[in-house]
């Protein structure tokens, strides 16, 4: 029994003096995996961006959307029918919050959805810089639409000069012959 106690306190001081000479070695690793995974995310990229312009406030307005100057609109040709005409109205909503153009702006939207929104002052909040990937879906589902329509998107906000890049759902409703924006989720 002695011999056995004697094994468990060895073994556990074993184990303590190898998790202590680790520990150090463990955070390093650790904090080299995190270096790692801030260099190839785009939600750490961005942070990281984020981080730099707070540490330096000459550079804050500097550094544009990626895709402001560039904007990325989904390709058209590759649409027909309802699709087609869902993807031109995305793309002049998009267009529309690149050039602030109001009454474009509202042209898409659904009569509901054009009364809570405050146009004017939604384009100076935000631009629409990318638009990619949609895929649409007409079945049953927890949102009350025509069609559903998930899109990957980056939104700039030029007051903070932050931009966030993300899958949205748009919410597509036939009113008066043409596909309207109704909601946005997400």
């Amino acid at each position: 029994m002695k011999g056995f106690l004697c094994f468990i306190v060895m073994t556990g001081l074993v184990i303590s003096v190898t998790a202590c000479g680790s520990s150090q070695s463990s955070e390093e690793g650790s904090q080299q995996l995190t270096e790692k995974t801030e260099q190839t995310t785009p939600e750490n990229k961005q942070n990281l961006r984020e981080n730099k312009e707070q540490a330096t406030p000459e550079n804050q307005q500097q550094e544009p959307s990626t895709y402001l100057n560039n904007p990325h609109y989904i390709d058209e040709g590759q649409y027909q029918g309802d699709e087609l005409e869902i993807v031109q109205a995305l793309n002049r909503m998009m267009r529309s919050t690149l050039s602030g153009d109001a009454e474009s702006y509202r042209s898409v939207l659904t009569k509901k959805n054009d009364q809570q929104v405050n146009t004017e002052e939604y384009l100076k909040l935000f631009k629409i810089t990318y638009l990619s990937d949609p895929s649409f879906y007409n079945g049953p589902s927890e949102y009350h639409s025509d069609m559903e329509v998930g899109v990957d998107e980056e939104i700039y906000h030029p007051e903070t000069n932050l931009h966030y890049f993300g899958r949205v759902i748009y919410l597509m409703f036939k009113e008066e012959g043409e596909w309207k924006i109704g909601e946005r989720k997400g």
